[in-house]
């Protein structure tokens, strides 16, 4: 129960009928309201057990309290009153959550009523039958039944607003309503309201930290809530300070709009191509084009068309609708590292309708212009707006579109296969489908929810920074493969030396499990070109082609002076932008010699993209004397987080120029910099009862956000060490159900036989030892479950400060009774550092002040009593100095490398 939290309730909680589902109602205000909304609650028809806490939040008014207590009589052991201060809607929904997860241990799911809304008899039944047994199902929300100032007949109006739920959607704005039945097994996980969102936004806040837990909502079409509309509520007050809180939303939730979780949402809810094999009469959705999935029947993508026809703010539909044959589409994927490239600019390009020859050749820019139909070459692009216009009766086809060259495939007519008439086969499209007209709503109920186009218009200010002017890269990553790009001056390519050092450099990486993409940065003489994309055959996933400017040439864009230096200029800005997009989900950028790359590494690195440069002469000619590169290299020196070079030469002139001597390294270290050393867990696997490992346990006992992850991935690295994540504290049932075994026995020991009828018959019989270890060995198999080979095992676990002081030193001498040999490590953090945290950010900051000083002191005082087998650690004296690890490892008895340590601390962690 939450400080100063006082239940006026003595009775019970009447728990039958299976696990409870609890109501939270925040109490502020609204005391004529009030008693509908407990009333509605407790009078569910189910056969459910309902426990409803009503928290009065620091209200004024003495009729709110009032209402309450005139009720608890009626509602013995179902309803529940908790006084507090005020904390606003979040905190008061927190306490009630704790509340009900104290009361209910075995609680199911958690429900929000404002004190103003209130629920039909049947809701919490709807609600229960669509949130599912799934687990990945966090919450099922409500289209919205308004009623009070509402527009609707007899009172009221139905708002739908998301009939399919939708992380993009939920992304762009609140889509799920307060009044959502949420699994508790969210609040297990350490979910709650952040308190501090005190303006507004608290819900959305709140359902995307889920989504980013891996939960997901589902609707509930006849849910049962009724929401009261009023003229004034703490929405309208959000709606007047939106761009602030927007502004606050997007920081909070970085992750959830960082590129690469947006890429592959965009492939799971709206792919952004579609390819229409005429000839086999199937449609490829993708949003990258290497990672295709299943082909759907032509009558799918006839469904989507009407249906998006028929409901287009609600619909995704693909920006892009292309129609080819197999054969081509065949072609095409032999030389997979030009696809992500080729649908790049064709999605970049002007034109709403492109009829392309697919051609052999260098890839490089879209040619478009004027062509006859014989130069169509049977891939025809078509964009979004004009395939749906033309499907709705509103246009025709050009007779005279435009045409394009995409070079880059080794197509041969002969080879190609009859071409695919796009204009026939949209005709024969077009008669599929109905006459688009006004068709048959509900009158009063409508779609409310945000616009298909205008949450994808805005993913692309997300995913590219630049205002639509450059589309998003059609790059859905995969999370276990880091991704580098090399950047390479294409004229140095007609060189061997250079073409070989470039050979080297892909194959170090590839080897080292990265997928390498190469920039291939050219002139107007193309000189190079060619060799660079034979050289993409070996190694490289992805070709993109960089035009750059001489900087002496007739295109030259000049010298801009810095620190007495002439640092040539080769980019113009929008190339910037372009670059910026295509490679904003690597991990590393490494620009080779006199490169242009280093002019993009600045706007790369807000991405977490790491820039380095290989000052390699192999790689810089007398055209850029080495003095001016060099020079270049210092004036984007704030964005190289390394310059490698084995040359004693240029180490002495970047220095004397400036670069600091701590961004100099051999060449001997590119790898390791750039894709640094990862951990190596052993695989899991079976083991067999009774099994233990050689060398025993190891268990890290700490509180959230004190940078136990970073000591885990540590751990993990350990050769034979098989180190587990947390567990929601799973094995704590192990020691309670232990105890109430050992308080049975004390009850009914050996002395005290229990005869066959007794109630009590067997309890004298009970082994509480055998029994805790029998349940071990079952946690060890069934929820470490570690591999035979590991020789050490354990587990990290966050949620010790919620067991009671009383409990903590007993829990731990079970755990080392159960697990021995066992060690423990304490990771403790200053209480300053742990707010920060978006963790603790639902707690009030003494709250989280007295938890960590007193888990601290708690820590301390166990390990100081078993010095032998505990060792206190502090996350911010190894984070500042690895070196203060080293006594960790002499108390583990292992190895420690400094380098391998730095190594691993130089990964961003991602949780």
């Amino acid at each position: 129960m939450a400080d100063g939290a006082v239940m006026s309730s003595e009775a019970s909680a009447d728990t039958g009928g299976g696990a409870p589902i609890g109501v939270v109602i925040p109490a502020y205000g609204h005391p004529k309201f009030l008693a509908e909304a407990i009333i509605s609650a407790c009078t569910q028809s189910t056969e459910r057990a309902i426990l409803v806490v009503v928290v009065e939040d620091g209200c004024p008014f003495a009729e709110t309290g009032q209402v309450v207590r005139g009720l608890l009589g009626r509602f013995p052991g179902r309803l529940f009153h908790l006084r507090q201060a005020n904390t606003r809607l979040p905190g008061a929904r927190n306490t009630g959550i704790r509340f009900l997860l104290d009361m209910a241990p075995d609680l199911d799911a958690v429900f929000f009523l404002d004190a103003d809304n209130r629920l039909e008899p049947y809701a919490i039944e709807s609600y229960r039958r669509v949130l599912g047994d799934n687990p990945a199902t966090g919450w099922a929300y409500p289209d919205i039944a308004l009623f009070g100032l509402s527009w609707g007949e007899e009172g009221f109006d139905i708002r739908e607003t998301a009939p399919d739920y939708s992380v993009l959607k939920h992304l762009s704005g609140n889509i799920s309503e307060a009044g959502s039945l949420v699994r508790a097994d969210l609040f297990r996980a350490g979910l709650f309201f952040d308190e501090s969102m005190r303006a507004g936004f608290e819900d959305w806040d709140f359902w995307l930290s889920a989504i980013a837990a891996g939960f997901r909502g589902r609707r509930v079409r006849d849910a049962g809530f009724l929401y009261r509309r009023r003229p004034e509520s703490m929405l309208s007050d959000a709606r007047r300070g939106e761009d602030p809180l927007l502004v606050r939303m997007k920081r909070k939730h970085a992750d959830l709009f960082n590129p690469r979780f947006l890429m592959r949402t965009v492939e799971r809810e709206a792919p952004t191509f579609a390819l229409w094999l005429a000839d086999r009469q199937e449609v490829l959705f993708f949003a990258d084009p290497l990672r295709l999935g299943r082909a759907y029947p032509l009558a799918d993508f006839i469904d989507l068309c009407r249906r998006r026809l028929f409901s287009p703010r609600e619909i995704f539909f693909p920006e892009q609708v292309f129609i080819t044959t197999a054969a081509i589409w065949r072609a095409m994927t032999q030389r997979p590292r030009n696809l992500r490239t080729v649908f790049w600019r064709l999605r970049g390009a002007a034109s709403d309708i492109l009829f392309c020859r697919v051609a052999d050749g260098v890839i490089g820019d879209l040619h478009i212009g004027a062509g006859d139909a014989a130069d169509a070459g049977g891939f025809t692009a078509i964009h979004k707006s004009v395939f749906l216009r033309f499907l709705a009766g509103r246009m025709d086809m050009p007779s005279v579109p435009d045409r394009a060259v995409v070079a880059g495939f080794p197509v041969d007519r002969a080879d190609a296969g009859p071409q695919a008439d796009a204009a026939a086969l949209l005709d024969g499209l077009r008669r599929h489908l109905p006459v688009p007209r006004a068709h048959l709503h509900h009158h009063q109920r409508r779609y409310a929810g945000p616009d298909a186009d205008t949450v994808r218009a805005g993913l692309v200010d997300d995913l590219t920074r630049a205002d639509e002017i450059v589309q998003p890269f059609p790059l859905v990553r995969d999370a276990s493969t880091p991704l580098v790009a090399l950047a390479v001056p294409t004229r140095f390519l007609t060189c061997e030396r250079a073409c070989d050092r470039l050979r080297r450099i892909v194959r170090l990486l590839s080897e080292r499990g990265a997928a390498v993409t190469l920039v291939a940065e050219f002139d107007p003489t193309l000189q190079g070109l060619g060799r660079a994309a034979r050289l993409a055959g070996e190694g490289v996933v992805d070709l993109v082609p960089l035009r750059c400017m001489t900087p002496d040439g007739p295109d030259s864009l000049g010298y801009r002076p810095y620190l007495g230096h002439r640092a040539a200029i080769q980019l113009k800005p929008g190339q910037v932008l372009e670059i910026q997009t295509a490679l904003m989900q690597m991990d590393a950028v490494v620009a080779l010699g006199a490169s242009a790359m280093v002019e993009c590494l600045g706007a790369l690195r807000p991405y977490g993209v790491k820039g380095f440069v290989l000052a390699d002469p192999a790689f810089m000619d007398e055209r850029d004397t080495r003095a001016q590169t060099l020079a270049r290299l210092l004036a984007y020196e704030h964005a190289e987080d390394a310059i490698f070079t084995d040359t004693a030469e240029i180490v002495t002139e970047l220095a004397a120029m400036g670069v600091p001597r701590g961004k100099i390294d051999p060449s001997s270290s590119l790898a390791d910099r750039v894709l640094p050393a990862r951990p190596r867990p052993v695989p899991s696997g079976t083991v067999a009862p009774g099994w233990r490992p050689k060398d025993g346990f190891v268990f890290v006992v700490t509180y959230g956000r004190s940078g136990s992850t970073l000591l885990q991935t540590l751990l993990q690295s350990i050769d034979g060490y098989f180190f587990r994540g947390e567990n929601a504290n799973a094995f704590l049932p192990v020691f309670d159900s232990y105890r109430r075994a050992l308080s049975l026995r004390h009850k009914f020991n050996i002395r005290r036989p229990v005869p066959p009828t007794g109630p009590w018959y067997g309890a004298d019989e009970v082994d509480p030892d055998a029994y805790a270890r029998a349940l071990t060995d079952v946690f060890i198999r069934q929820v470490l479950r570690p591999s035979a080979g590991a020789r050490v095992v354990g587990f990290k676990e966050i949620r010790y400060h919620e067991i009671p002081e009383t409990l903590f030193e007993p829990y731990l001498d079970f755990i080392r009774d159960m697990f021995a040999p066992a060690k423990i490590i304490f990771n403790m953090r200053d209480w300053r550092a742990v707010i920060k945290s978006s963790w603790w950010a639902t707690m009030l900051e003494g709250k989280v002040r007295d938890m960590v000083e007193t888990a601290d002191a708690a820590y301390r005082d166990y390990a100081d009593r078993h010095a032998d087998s505990c060792f206190l650690l502090n996350y911010d004296d190894y984070k500042a100095d690895p070196e203060a690890l080293k006594p960790l490892f002499d108390f583990l008895g292992e190895p420690f490398s400094p380098d391998h340590v730095r190594g691993l601390m130089t990964n961003r962690l991602k949780h």
